[in-house]
């Protein structure tokens, strides 16, 4: 999904991005961390930068009106 808006992920963000810490076919991002995962590109982003796949970092206290999230939910099961 991409749009107007970079999306905001939970997880801690970590320069080791390929370890067994964050890697894998789940990644579930470092146990902690300073910084949170922002992904893909916003408006104001060049064109090159604006895949799903662009990874970077964001301080969580800090207002960014380029950040946006996605509302999800688990799969019921039955």
């Amino acid at each position: 999904m991409s749009g107007n808006v970079m999306e905001w992920c939970w997880n801690w963000y970590t320069s080791k991005y390929n370890t067994v810490t964050e890697g894998g076919s789940d990644p579930t991002g470092a146990s902690w961390g300073y910084y949170r995962v922002r992904r893909g590109g916003s408006r104001s982003t060049d064109s090159d930068r604006c895949a799903v796949s662009n990874r970077n970092n964001d301080d969580p206290y800090r207002l960014n009106y380029l950040l946006g999230f996605r509302v999800v939910r688990s799969a019921l099961t039955e």
